[in-house]
This record gives structure tokens, C-alpha cells and sequence, in this order.
């Protein structure tokens, strides 16, 4: 299995409710010495994710996971707030993973069978475990060929969430197989975990500690001070609407917020990849660049709530139809994707060029501040009250409400805009 930079979580395994002091600080397990994943053990246990069995002070990694005790680590790992029922007879309500299992069935991540029954006492198979991660990070089925030896025995509800991860490189099988039914063991778990992140921050507070792959902070409170973050940072629903902010620190791949609340990028930290805004959770985000840079990308591909973005961005690509809006900020690109969507450059933002692409119908941008340049390809609406310079229309339907641009360009076979009264708009410096 191999580490990649295509998304990340860390892990933890639950293999007691409780335990005492001294096994939650263990770096290290007599049972796991020379055992292939050790390493990865040892580091996650140093990130304080990982416990063993405090009474028999061991970590069994060749053992097997039970569909409890997976939620369990998911759980953990993602840090989940929401969800308190679990409407499954074969649960006992008294239970040690009954909150888990109710978080996970809350978040799509883990469902029952058919006959009704969740099962939680049953080992996770290794598909199983595969399509709870995917659901788990939102990382989209994928329908990729599979090119291990017994694919055939991959289930048809499993196949593309096997591929989706085998097509990121996080699970490569061994002799050519991949044993889709043969329940998942503790050593298994934690290295395809690894393979998706180095390390997990869980605490509030300055962070210090360069990750070499991908991080995941699954807390409020966090900065990540002086450090370089090799592959991507999750900002995990653990956050909720709490706060995580970067502070001389580097991202060499994307930074990927399923959490609300406020991401802020201080004092010249910078991110290669883009910013990627994929929550499902109800409240606002707001992503604040305040550390002098202009070239940072964003996408806004799932938001429930409004997302915020103030300071300087190089491009903001909106596929959703989330509200977003620009706040005392510059845009050098926007571009809109998605039908009904609903932008706003309020008062003190500039967009230099903008786009709405033929899959933007519906959409509403709505100008307070500055569009120098705006580019309509979908039958949409735009509500001008402050400075739009230069439209060139491309798709017939556009509605052209409040202050005139300076020029409205059309390009032939089009038709011409008109105002909600139904009145056809020309440019306020053309005549035309």
C-alpha cells in the first residue's frame, strides 16, 4: 500500500470504552515488534489516536475489526457531533459504541441490512471497510476498472468504491488480490488509513509538527504554526463552526474543508492546490486570506449555508447553488457552474473577469462592489448596483436589472438582455 496526496484522514482504533492513563499515552505495544505495520502503529500511537488493550496490554494488529469497532475509529477520526438515535433492534442502548454507531448512521457513513439489523458485533470485510471510508472522507464511487485477480468477487454495491480508492492508490492488494470479503484486521486498518493521511490533530492549540502526507484536523481551535504540510490538509465536521487558521505554514496540496465556522490564512502561509469547500453540514464557512498572497483558488463544491470569502483569491469556482458571497476582498477569475447558484460581490470587492457557463441557469449574481469584465452563457440574472463595466452575452434569457453596465457586448444569434420590466438594455456608454 502506498501513501498518495488524493485525500487524508488518520486513524484510531477503539478497543475499549475506557481505558487508563497509562495505556492512553502508549508509543509503542510488545506485541507489534517487528511486525510489518509497526512503524505505522508507533506513529499513530505518538499522535495519541491509536490504543491498545489495556488489560492484556497489547494491540493484536493481526486480529479482526468489528463493524463496531470500525465505527469507532471513524468516529474518532472524523471527530462527528451529530446523531443520537439508532433505530436497529439488535443494538443494546447500553452499549459502548452505541454513540458511534448513531454518528456514523447520522453521517450516510455506515447503514443496516436488509432484514433491519445493523450487526455490529459481525468483522468489517474489507469492501465493507472500503465503502465506509469513501463515504466517510467523500471521496465519490468510482467506476474504474479493477485490475486485482478475484475482482469477480468484488459485490456489485461495493465495486466503485473499491475502485474509487484503488484508483487514488490507497488500496493495492497483495499478490495481485485484494479479498474483498475477508474481514479487515487492525494492522490493515490503520495502514489504509495511514496510506490517506500522516497524522491527526485533535487538540486546540499551535500545532508544530510537519506532516510529511496529508493532515486532518478534526477540532476547533487549531493553528498550524511553522510547519509544511507535504500533501493536503482535511479540516474534518469534527470542527463544527470553530475556527482552524494556518500561520507560516505551507500546503503542498489542497486544503479540503468538510467542517463550517472560519478557515483564515495568516502571515505568509501559502497553498499550492486549491481551497475545496465540500460540507454537508447546516452553517456558514468563511475563508479569510489574510497573509499578503493574491494566489489562491477556491471551490465551492458543497455547502450548506453561506460561504464567505474575504481578503485576495486568484479564482473562485462555484459548482453549487450555496450562497456565496465576497466580502471586502479581490477576485482575479470567478466562474459559476452551477444552476441556480447565488453570488454576491458586495460593497469594497472587485472581480476583474467573471463567468457564468451554461451550466449556471438560474443563477443570480448580484454586484455591489466591482466586475470589470462579465462573460453570461446561461439564461441567468444579474442585479447591478454598483460597477459592472464590460458584459458580453453569450446565451439568450440574460435579465439585466439596476445601474447599466458601462458596454454590453452580444455576440450574433443572441439576444439582447432586458431588465425585470422586460425593457432591453444596452450599454450606458455605447447608445447601443
Amino acid at each position: 500500500m502506498k501513501r498518495i496526496a488524493a485525500l487524508g484522514v488518520g486513524a484510531a482504533l477503539v478497543l475499549s470504552l475506557t481505558l487508563p492513563a497509562a495505556a492512553a499515552g502508549r508509543t509503542t505495544f510488545p506485541d507489534i515488534q517487528g511486525h510489518w505495520a509497526q512503524a505505522t502503529v508507533e506513529k499513530w500511537a505518538s499522535y495519541g489516536m491509536v490504543q491498545g488493550d489495556a488489560e492484556a496490554d497489547t494491540f493484536r494488529p493481526d486480529d479482526y475489526l468489528t463493524r463496531a469497532e470500525f465505527a469507532a475509529l471513524l468516529d474518532r477520526v472524523i471527530g462527528y457531533k451529530e446523531g443520537d438515535t439508532l433505530p436497529y433492534p439488535d443494538v443494546d442502548p447500553q452499549e459502548w459504541y452505541v454513540t458511534s454507531l448513531a454518528h456514523l448512521n447520522a453521517a450516510g457513513v455506515i447503514n443496516g441490512y436488509l432484514d433491519g439489523t445493523i450487526r455490529p458485533n459481525e468483522d468489517v470485510s474489507r469492501q465493507e471497510a472500503a465503502v465506509m471510508i469513501c463515504r466517510a472522507f467523500h471521496i465519490a464511487p468510482d467506476p474504474v476498472h479493477v485490475h486485482f485477480l478475484d475482482r469477480t468477487w468484488v459485490d456489485e454495491w461495493a465495486e466503485n468504491y473499491v475502485g474509487a480508492l484503488h484508483n487514488l492508490g490507497v488500496i493495492q492488494g497483495y499478490d495481485g488480490r485484494f479479498e474483498p470479503r475477508h474481514p479487515i484486521t487492525r494492522a490493515q486498518a490503520v495502514t489504509i488509513l495511514d496510506n490517506l493521511a500522516g497524522g491527526v490533530v485533535a487538540q486546540a492549540g499551535v500545532w508544530g509538527r510537519n506532516a510529511e502526507g496529508s493532515l486532518l484536523v478534526n477540532t476547533a481551535g487549531v493553528t498550524l504554526g511553522h510547519i509544511t504540510v507535504g500533501q493536503n490538509l482535511f479540516v474534518s465536521e469534527g470542527v463544527g463552526d470553530g475556527e482552524v487558521s494556518l500561520s507560516y505554514t505551507r500546503v503542498g496540496g489542497d486544503v479540503i474543508l468538510h467542517s463550517g465556522g472560519a478557515f483564515r490564512i495568516l502571515s505568509s502561509s501559502t497553498v499550492d492546490g486549491g481551497i475545496i469547500v465540500d460540507k454537508y453540514l447546516e452553517g456558514d464557512i468563511r475563508i479569510s486570506s489574510e497573509s499578503g498572497k493574491d494566489d489562491f483558488r477556491v471551490s465551492v463544491n458543497r455547502a450548506d449555508g453561506q460561504v464567505v470569502l474575504e481578503g485576495s483569491f486568484d479564482s473562485v469556482t462555484v459548482n453549487c447553488d450555496a450562497p456565496v458571497l465576497l466580502r471586502k476582498g479581490t477576485v482575479k477569475s470567478l466562474t459559476v457552474n452551477a444552476s441556480g447558484a447565488q453570488v454576491t460581490v458586495e460593497k469594497e470587492s472587485t472581480v476583474s473577469q467573471a463567468e457564468l457557463t451554461a451550466e449556471a441557469k438560474d443563477t443570480l449574481l448580484t454586484v455591489a462592489g466591482t466586475v470589470q469584465a462579465l462573460t453570461t452563457r446561461a439564461e441567468a440574472r444579474v442585479d447591478n448596483s454598483g460597477r459592472l463595466s464590460k458584459v458580453t452575452v453569450a446565451a439568450d434569457g440574460l435579465v439585466l436589472d439596476g445601474t447599466k453596465p458601462s458596454s454590453v457586448t452580444v455576440e450574433k444569434g443572441i439576444d439582447r438582455p432586458k431588465d425585470g420590466k422586460g425593457n432591453t438594455v444596452y450599454g450606458s456608454g455605447s447608445g447601443r
